[in-house]
């Protein structure tokens, strides 16, 4: 995509607006990532909570305010694919087991 301005040919480069990175060159997957690295970062913020013998309800409930919406901001304007869809669901599963104390030994 070429952008010219006063007849000067621009460079097509990504735009950070709103906590959300658009590129012309179709980077959904950093996106996505992106999204993933700030639902961890938010679960860490808050993993006295999650680790802490306190309620599933509590936990979940810290989870749904806090780390789901830090995953999902912007999600109304991706166009999800499986693959993404997939690498979503397994963070989500992975921060579930964390919070419920679950390893894949049990």
């Amino acid at each position: 995509m070429s952008i010219t301005l006063k007849s000067i040919n621009l460079k097509a480069t990504s735009i950070l607006d709103n906590n959300l990175r658009y590129n012309t060159r179709d980077k959904k997957d950093k996106e996505i990532q992106r999204r993933i690295t700030a639902g961890w970062t938010a679960f860490t913020m808050h993993r006295d909570i999650f680790r802490d013998n306190i309620g599933t309800c509590l936990k979940r409930q810290v989870y749904n305010s806090c780390v789901l919406p830090a995953m999902t901001y912007g999600a109304e304007t991706w166009a999800l694919t499986t693959q993404a869809k997939n690498k979503l669901a397994a963070a989500q599963t992975r921060m579930e087991r964390s919070m419920l104390n679950i390893t894949y030994r049990d």
